[in-house]
């Protein structure tokens, strides 16, 4: 599938943003190598100031570590899901420097659901010819109730679709991504590693965990989907995001200790980082609008 050209204008203004984004993160490690932990630059804000032209908001993740979060801001009809593995092959050899690791895919309803999961599993579908290409023909799409271990997400880029509802820690029936459920044991010490989990939980203080620090065994860490998130550092590709702007959606996102996260909206919030802006007209100039 042949880019149009405001989309070919668009991923050349991402891969700018992440090629300094990089550059900064390296200088923010070498200050930290020197001056600790507490010394950490702010690297996503000092890469858009030299990228781009709109404002800035800096954000964290769950672990307090500087957030890099941009938004492609592209009308109905101008292909958002086409630049969003677009976007998914520039973080991978601008930013991560790999062809693998997790990505985490939030939609907002059950029939762009179907939709995104119907196009990313068609081995003969542009979205999936794409990503394909973005792993080295090493690509896994799953739902929430599959399961995976660490070594399919070490050789292979694995894109794991959730709903929004599911993302958010607002009612009973989400908080069943955060339970304990066995599924993931494979990324988690056994229970009797009792160091294993204490050093565990010291790298990730927010990972959900059993009993308390003067138990027999500890603090035991969960084998949940949510905690399994948190370790894995995932890329988050927010659909619609300005639907995820409650201060719940936000707080549980960020929560997984995202790496990076690109929301796709035709209308952010004033809170949105908007990084690519595409015009109506321009969409128009392409015949894209029916």
């Amino acid at each position: 599938m042949e880019l149009k050209e405001y989309q070919q204008k668009s991923l050349a203004q991402v891969k700018a943003y992440l090629t300094a984004l990089s550059k900064w993160r390296e200088k923010s490690d070498q200050v930290v190598k020197v001056a600790g932990p507490e010394s950490t630059l702010d690297f996503p804000l000092k890469a858009w100031e030299e990228t781009a032209k709109t404002p800035y908001r800096s954000r964290k993740n769950g672990l307090s570590e500087p957030l890099p979060c941009f938004c492609l801001k592209i009308p109905t009809g101008g292909g958002k899901t086409l630049l969003a593995v677009k976007t998914i092959d520039l973080i991978n050899t601008a930013y991560r420097k790999r062809q693998t690791g997790l990505v985490l895919w939030v939609v907002p309803s059950s029939q762009i659901y179907r939709q995104t999961l119907q196009g990313l599993r068609d081995r003969d579908h542009p979205y999936r010819q794409h990503l394909d290409v973005a792993s080295g023909g090493r690509t896994v799409i799953l739902e929430k109730t599959d399961r995976f271990t660490p070594l399919d997400v070490a050789e292979n880029l694995t894109v794991l679709l959730l709903m929004l509802p599911s993302a958010n820690r607002q009612s009973k029936e989400t908080l069943k991504i955060l339970k304990d459920n066995g599924g993931f044991s494979a990324f988690f010490p056994t229970e009797d590693k009792t160091q294993e989990h204490k050093k565990l939980l010291e790298a990730y203080p927010n990972l959900d965990a059993f009993g308390k620090a003067g138990d027999l065994y500890g603090r035991q860490v969960k084998t949940s989907l949510g905690n399994t998130l948190r370790i894995l550092a995932p890329v988050i590709i927010l659909d619609e995001g300005h639907k995820a702007y409650s201060e719940t959606a936000q707080d549980t996102l960020r929560g997984f200790n995202p790496s990076m996260i690109v929301e796709l909206s035709a209308t952010p919030t004033d809170s949105s980082n908007i990084l690519v802006d595409i015009k109506g007209m321009e969409l128009a100039r392409e015949e894209m609008i029916k």
